[in-house]
């Protein structure tokens, strides 16, 4: 009995250290968001000093973006080029972020309320009984998938799969087994 209470221990400090860094994690988006809505107030009435402040913290906004899975998309730009031609160039939205285009501040906009959504599914997810159910039902999946990353190969797939079911097997055979054990 008290193997299950060390397991049942484990998922609670799982789900405690998963709530936290969410928890964090949200705050922080939602006060970088604040800072990036009043940097670009400012820089649209030309009052702002972008050596200061929000600058700083572009590399942790986009860290905090990504982790939610968000990716920087390209914004398209025609800009003429002398003598009536012009020339297409390719904007990267994290690089760009603080450029005073209306196109560029809609999408950073639409990035970080995709993100903050992110981090509010995932502290759902704490309290969710169903997501702790199915994460240890598909613990083999959900493992091979932490540490393939992005990788969506069919030979990872299927390997997943295979371990998957040795796992329910495993499973199946070792509750009979505990309960031969327990009404011999």
């Amino acid at each position: 009995m008290t193997k299950f209470f060390v397991i049942i221990g484990l998922l609670a400090g799982m789900n405690i250290i998963k709530l936290l860094l969410n928890k964090y994690k949200l705050k922080r988006l939602l006060f970088l968001e604040h800072q990036y809505i009043e940097l670009m107030r400012q820089i649209s009435e030309d009052q702002a000093n972008p050596e200061q402040g929000f600058i700083e913290n572009i590399p942790e906004v986009i860290n905090l973006v990504e982790e939610a899975g968000q990716k920087s998309s390209f914004v398209s730009r025609v800009e003429p080029a002398g003598l009536g031609l012009a020339r297409t160039i390719q904007l990267n939205l994290f690089d760009n972020m603080i450029l005073n285009d209306e196109e560029v501040y809609t999408l950073m906009r639409l990035v970080f309320k995709q993100a903050i959504g992110v981090y509010k599914n995932r502290i759902r997810q704490c309290y969710n009984p169903i997501y702790w159910i199915e994460f240890l039902v598909f613990f083999p999946q959900n493992l091979i998938k932490y540490l393939a990353g992005n990788d969506n190969s069919g030979v990872l797939i299927m390997i997943s799969r295979f371990l998957n079911a040795l796992y329910w097997l495993l499973g199946f055979v070792c509750s009979i087994w505990f309960i031969y054990d327990k009404f011999k």
